[in-house]
């Protein structure tokens, strides 16, 4: 009966433990359950009392039937918490983003996407530190002086990725509630994109200001130009008629020889003003819209000359020409004059500190097989550093020191060039700094 009293007992004591369902209380159920069978089938073997037999019985029957039914419910349950965790995972894949849950600086989980972007499997990161990916990078750093800040969320912006290779992120952390330990949640985002978009619309607004800016100094140069344009019209047509009467109608000269070399330098000054002044009209116009025509490749390189000849003289630089007077191309002259005289001026930029034979030469071939023509610039200057090619066309970047440059003129010339079907680019193989301009040539009926 004691021992009957004792079963009872523990059956009640399960049965209660087991009203609430969890882990723990069905285990302990579950390794109680052989215990209650042992002890009723010793009473039901070694008593003869209908009573306890009976009793017994039911106590196997009744267990047996408990133990089951919250077996099914705890499977239930598990089933129901294992969907949960699915559906959370698959809403972590689905962000368009890395997710990286950290603790005490080392990761306890990170998505696929982060996976896929360091080339990384996840059991390549359990139980890391944060960093080991990209020892060069901020991360790291970041995340422990995030652990010490009174904050409990960061936002900023971070560069991860492999060297010269970096991309922008938008790096967002959250500490998460805890007792022991230090663990957050990061979000890393890929906002490259959305920064290149943010330097092109600064580009072409930077360029928009630049256009007025042509627009308004194309007027006054206009102006100017008018204003020099008839005194200079003077000048040159009273040179050219004291000339001609240098010699009396015997074919004595009526001048000495210094007044006519005189007047024959104020004959050619007035010229060369005149070549400057149509340069710069051509210039400084707005010549987007203008007509593509075919012109004169060899008068478009003069042209460009011409407004900087003065700077090439100052500065002891030799000037190499190898045009084909026959070449040309269909273009809009004023941009073309536009793309040489920023090329010239980045060559005579780059010569400054060279304390050698300066020079400066332009080459013009044509390529009959693939029907283009190239023109090529090159300078005796130090040449382009490695770490920056890959960054010279990109808008805003520049060497030169403040006020110099806006790092706008090779991404403005490229487009130039690019709108005229053609390619601008440096040949990095060449013994000296060479850039290359590719134009198609003219079709006959373009001719």
């Amino acid at each position: 009966m004691i021992v009957l009293i004792a079963q009872g007992t523990l059956f009640a004591l399960i049965s209660a433990s087991t009203l609430s369902l969890g882990k723990t209380k069905f285990l302990f159920a579950l390794h109680a359950f052989p215990l209650m069978i042992g002890e009723s089938w010793f009473l039901l073997n070694h008593s003869n009392s209908p009573q306890v037999l009976i009793l017994s019985l039911g106590a196997i029957g009744t267990f047996t039937t408990f133990v089951f039914y919250q077996q099914q419910i705890f499977y239930e349950t598990w089933r129901h918490s294992e969907q949960q965790a699915k559906e959370l995972r698959a809403v972590l894949e689905s962000i368009p983003g890395g997710v990286s849950l950290i603790e005490n600086g080392r990761y306890v989980f990170v998505n696929e996407y982060v996976q896929t972007l360091t080339g990384l499997t996840w059991n390549e990161f359990d139980g890391r530190k944060v960093g080991f990916v990209y020892p060069d990078s901020p991360l790291a750093k970041m995340v422990n002086q995030f652990y010490n800040l009174p904050d409990d969320q960061l936002m900023s912006e971070v560069s991860l990725g492999p060297p010269g290779r970096e991309k922008c992120f938008l790096l967002i952390m959250k500490k998460l509630p805890t007792d022991s330990h230090q663990r957050l949640l990061m979000l890393t985002l890929d906002i490259e994109e959305k920064k290149r978009l943010e330097k092109q619309a600064e580009a072409q607004k930077t360029q928009m200001v630049a256009a007025s800016k042509f627009a308004a100094l194309g007027e006054m140069a206009a102006g100017i130009c008018h204003e020099i344009n008839n005194p200079l019209a003077v000048i040159t047509s009273v040179s050219d008629i004291m000339h001609r009467r240098a010699k009396d109608s015997l074919g004595v000269s009526t001048y000495s020889e210094k007044d006519l070399k005189d007047l024959e330098r104020i004959k050619s000054t007035g010229f060369r003003i005149a070549k400057i002044i149509q340069g710069l009209k051509s210039f400084s116009r707005n010549a987007q819209l203008d007509p593509k025509i075919r012109t004169s490749l060899d008068q478009v390189i003069r042209d460009s000359l011409s407004l900087c000849e003065g700077r090439l003289k100052k500065n002891g630089v030799e000037l190499r020409l190898n045009v084909t007077p026959s070449l040309a191309i269909m273009c809009r002259p004023a941009e073309i004059t536009q793309v040489l005289l920023n090329a010239i001026n980045n060559a005579l930029d780059s010569m400054e500190s060279v304390p050698t034979a300066k020079w400066i030469e332009i080459e013009a071939v044509q390529d009959f097989g693939a029907q283009r023509i190239r023109i090529c610039i090159r300078d005796s200057g130090p040449g382009i550093p490695l770490e920056i090619r890959e960054r010279l066309m990109t808008p805003f970047f520049t060497t030169k020191e403040v006020g110099k440059g806006t790092g706008l003129g090779l991404s403005i010339s490229k487009g130039i060039i690019e709108s005229h079907q053609g390619h601008f680019y440096f040949n990095f193989e060449a013994a000296n700094t060479e850039l290359v301009i590719d134009l198609p040539t003219p079709t006959p009926l373009a001719a």
